[in-house]
């Protein structure tokens, strides 16, 4: 197991870091998650490249640099399968210093992840496909219900104008679905 100092933090490998495609600085990197979720495991990113083309990125955090393969943490969380979630409670497949903490794509922390990144043209169709090892910094926690109001212009005005690949998304989807209706006519 990592060790994780007293006040949560945990240094990355430099080493390592040179080895992975580095997405901090290049990427708006954000997750939406249920409130008061504590395990954030992946995050999505979108940008508008030179060309106009847009390109998708899902990231999931990277377990495997900690749990290696037959590893007792590894056997155990196979045999536990997943995450439970109760009412009051939750059964973790992976210990909290993993799941809650050094895993967990936590907004503003340096994080190693396995990431996917899709380039696509105006229509969305997907023209080239990239997937890695990534270090990635997650500049935004999104619940559920505040990323509903960003997309629906509800609020969080100011918090949209500075995502601006999300300022005109809602006229593009717009656009693609009258250009598929025109299409079908």
């Amino acid at each position: 197991m990592p060790v994780v100092m007293s006040d949560n933090s945990w240094i990355i490998d430099s080493n390592e870091t040179a080895s992975r495609r580095d997405l901090r600085e290049s990427h708006l990197i954000y997750s939406i998650d249920p409130k008061g979720c504590e395990d954030v495991d992946d995050a999505l990113s979108v940008r508008r490249l030179e060309n106009g083309h847009i390109e998708l990125g899902v990231h999931i955090a990277d377990v495997t640099y900690f749990v290696k393969p037959n590893s007792y943490t590894d056997r155990d969380a196979r045999a536990r399968g997943n995450t439970v979630y109760l009412a009051d409670r939750r059964y973790d497949m992976l210990p909290s210093v993993l799941s809650s903490n050094i895993c967990s794509l936590i907004s503003n922390v340096d994080r190693f992840a396995v990431s996917v990144l899709w380039v696509l043209d105006k229509h969305y169709n997907v023209l080239d496909v990239w997937y890695g090892r990534t270090v990635i910094n997650s500049s935004f926690k999104f619940t559920y219900e505040v990323a509903q109001e960003i997309i629906d212009g509800k609020g969080f005005v100011e918090l949209r104008s500075d995502i601006t690949e999300l300022q005109n998304l809602d006229l593009q989807i717009a656009e693609i679905g009258r250009a598929s209706c025109r299409e079908r006519v």
